[in-house]
């Protein structure tokens, strides 16, 4: 996306990969289209979508049809949005350290302190946009329906894929709020440093949690073009997905929705840019 990027094409390394640098711009994923199942449930294990954690505002378990979309591989930098935008609104931004970092910050962290206004106002100008909450979930479920994590559904597999508070940030003078689980992050990692899901997608839970398009509608409420709900540029809550750094596991499941104020700002709060096909 070279509206965010600076400097020349990137090219591939010899395992076909794009490295994460200060000057790379977004990177766009081609998300296929389809009908998927949107929502989870803790009655069937063997049905779509089980998960023991399941709460009501989850449900039901819902087939949702979606076009082909492109989302970002990875959050939205530090980089990106200084370049594209200006400034640096995050809590902590490039050059922030503390004694028990292993490393300092740098501008390859997402950018966070991030409104759903500030999106809403930002992206447009480089051609981008927020993913609809069905968006979101179908390029985190990448296909499947039988995870409550992307990728797992073992709570001890979980650090391969999220950074999530943990018992890393007890060092730190944190609350561990997940215990068992342990990864290498007290707040928010370089985008990337984890593996990917199916979509080859990075960090779609922990880390930050991401904005989406939609206001704060029920299941029950029918999905319109792009899968949204609720009415666009209201002054109703905005869904939130994906969980963060600064979150237990049960925050972090690919079902788990929440929402806040358009104007809200958060140290742990962010976004992943989506982009429609256009011909």
């Amino acid at each position: 996306h070279l509206l965010t990027h600076d400097g020349s094409i990137p090219e591939r390394d010899a395992n076909g990969k794009i490295a994460v640098t200060e000057n790379l711009g977004i990177l766009l994923v081609l998300i296929p289209g389809g009908t998927f199942s949107m929502g989870s449930q803790k009655k069937d294990p063997e049905k779509p979508n089980f998960d023991p954690g399941s709460q009501d505002y989850e449900k039901p378990v819902h087939k949702v049809k979606l076009k082909d979309y492109f989302l970002s591989k990875y959050e939205m930098t530090q980089a990106q949005w200084q370049r594209s935008f200006d400034g640096n609104p995050s809590r902590y931004p490039a050059g922030f350290n503390h004694p028990t970092f292993k490393n300092r910050v740098n501008l390859q962290h997402p950018v966070e302190q991030v409104s759903w206004l500030d999106a809403r106002k930002y992206l447009p100008r480089v051609a981008l946009l927020l993913p609809t909450e069905a968006e979101w979930e179908r390029a985190a479920r990448a296909g499947r329906t039988d995870c409550v994590w992307p990728g797992t559904s073992k709570l001890e597999e979980l650090a391969k894929y999220a950074n999530i508070n943990g018992s890393e940030t007890k060092v730190a003078g944190f609350a561990n709020s997940e215990l068992g689980h342990q990864d290498d992050f007290i707040i928010h990692a370089p985008v990337g440093s984890l593996e990917p899901n199916g979509f080859g997608l990075f960090d779609m839970i922990g880390n930050i949690v991401e904005w989406c398009e939609d206001g704060d509608s029920g299941y029950d409420s029918k999905a319109g073009n792009r899968g949204l709900r609720g009415k666009p540029g209201s002054s109703t809550n905005r869904l939130i997905r994906g969980g963060s750094f600064n979150e237990p596991a049960a925050y972090t499941r690919v079902a788990f929705r929440f929402a806040h104020t358009p104007s809200y700002r958060h140290y742990s709060l962010g976004i992943r840019p989506a982009r429609l096909l256009t011909f």
